[in-house]
């Protein structure tokens, strides 16, 4: 038997799919040219910002938008063309617009330009709560934001046991960035015990992704011997992955040897 379903409860189910459902469409230019290396959701291999030309990415994102209306992920893309064509209030418009429909990448782009008044006014509060949206959806890069906040007192009361928390969400997930915070936690011993072989199993997980400060951290954990057996060979190894990244700490490490 068919149960009726009410205008309410048609409109909730329509509006609840919305974002599933303009996830579906397909590849355009606007993904080629504005698409995040670090979005979830992305259609391509994605770029990093740096990457982003907004002379072809906003007219990409622009076209789309005209053939999908409302899809969170061209609106996102949109507002990063925005953003590296330094068009700030633009940009936390289309973000804000993304971040509303669940769009993950959005609501930490959002809490970042809230965090650092970019696009308007300093709004720690709105950063903590876009945050939170990303983070408890699972992205990583949400978590890893959020511990900052509790880390550093931002728009919550520190609380590094709940920076701790978040960080290990992220760092379970493969972040490198995460994983090195975490590290740093447990060498210092802020929001859990200290424990140098974990902050070690932590730098070097970030490490063997290629992580500097990782790198450095690692070199010096190896020529202190903290969580590991000192090895002046592997602090210089690590310190030389390091700065052949361009890290003055592990460059000036290696003039001194």
């Amino acid at each position: 038997m068919l149960r009726k379903i009410g205008p309410v409860a048609c409109l909730a189910l329509l509006f609840g799919n919305a974002g599933a459902l303009a996830q579906n469409v397909p590849l355009t230019d606007c993904d080629t040219y504005a698409a995040s290396d670090i979005d979830t959701q992305r259609k391509t291999e994605g770029l990093r910002f740096d990457k982003v030309d907004p002379a072809k990415a906003m007219p990409a994102c622009k076209e789309a938008l005209s053939r999908y209306p409302n899809t969170p992920r061209f609106q996102y893309q949109l507002g990063r063309a925005y953003e590296k064509n330094n068009e700030n209030g633009n940009a936390l418009a289309w973000y804000l617009k993304a971040a509303k429909q669940g769009y993950g990448v959005a609501q930490v782009n959002l809490g970042l330009m809230y965090k650092n008044g970019v696009g308007g006014s300093v709004k720690v509060a709105q950063a903590v709560a876009w945050f939170r949206k990303a983070a408890e959806q699972g992205f990583a890069t949400g978590q890893t934001n959020l511990g900052d906040m509790y880390a550093n007192g931002l728009g919550v009361s520190r609380d590094d046991a709940q920076a701790v928390a978040w960080y290990r969400k992220a760092a379970e997930q493969g972040l490198a960035l995460a994983q090195f915070k975490l590290g740093n936690m447990y060498a210092t011993g802020l929001g859990v015990a200290k424990d140098d072989a974990q902050a070690f199993t932590w730098y070097r997980k970030a490490a063997d992704q290629g992580y500097a400060l990782a790198q450095f951290g690692l070199g010096v954990m190896y020529e202190n011997g903290s969580g590991v057996p000192k090895d002046h060979a592997q602090a210089n190894a690590w310190w030389r992955k390091a700065a052949d990244q361009g890290n003055e700490s592990a460059k000036e490490k290696l003039k001194k040897k």
